[in-house]
């Protein structure tokens, strides 16, 4: 590892100024009076021809060195943490499970969130953990970008409704066969996020009695038909 100096033979050069590579970009380094100095009191440009902190940033594209290999070797795990106590579940029915089982204060709104945990290496993965670094594992969020995620505009048709994404189908999935009003208005919704919450605001009452015994099966049926030919261009 070493520190490459150029244009510093130019007529018009005026400082130095050091510039970390990662491998993928290149990050500026900048010095100051102590590690905790202020944005605005951070010196980027350093006199021309001075090495004295050459040693510095060798040190530090060392550690940078160090942290990527570290980070290279963990493993991440997608979580759904519970917002009234802390816990990690693995996915939307081991929380609903958690939530009937375990009791939360009064102000609990049944609200989660979704989690990466890191797992150093070493670790156990824990059960029922997907590793997502793993090679036969695709992972992705969704924001609607990802040809795969829920959110992505491809259109589902199913049961006579034509829905502008899987989301909107997926929300609607439980009410279909009985709340048709309902499964109207979440099909005409603009947005994925308009989608969640129409049917966030329905009643339990109001999904099929069978919904939790065939979700998978309703989950397949949705999935086969975003991957039809006519509803977007990519295969299952």
């Amino acid at each position: 590892m070493q520190v490459l100096c150029y244009g510093s033979d130019l007529p018009n050069s005026s400082a130095r100024i050091y510039l970390l590579y990662t491998g993928q970009h290149y990050d500026p380094i900048v010095s100051g009076a102590a590690a905790d100095v202020s944005v605005e009191q951070e010196q980027k440009k350093q006199k021309k021809g001075d090495a004295s902190l050459d040693v510095k940033a060798l040190e530090l594209a060392r550690q940078h060195v160090a942290e990527a290999a570290k980070k290279a070797k963990q493993r991440r795990a997608k979580k759904i943490k519970c917002g009234g106590c802390g816990a990690l579940l693995g996915d939307a029915e081991a929380f609903a499970t958690h939530c009937g089982e375990v009791d939360h204060d009064d102000d609990f709104a049944y609200d989660c969130e979704e989690v990466e945990v890191v797992i150093e290496e070493g670790d156990e993965l824990p059960e029922g953990t997907v590793d997502l670094n793993a090679d036969h594992i695709y992972s992705f969020s969704n924001t609607g970008k990802d040809p795969l995620c829920h959110a992505f505009p491809a259109a589902v048709t199913i049961a006579g409704f034509s829905f502008p994404s899987m989301e909107h189908y997926w929300q609607a999935a439980p009410f279909i066969g009985g709340e048709e009003a309902l499964v109207r208005s979440i099909a005409a919704a603009a947005t994925v996020d308009e989608a969640l919450i129409l049917a966030g605001g329905a009643a339990p009452s109001a999904q099929r009695s069978d919904f939790r015994e065939r979700r998978l099966e309703l989950l397949a049926e949705g999935l086969k038909a975003k991957a039809r030919p006519s509803a977007c261009n990519i295969t299952v």
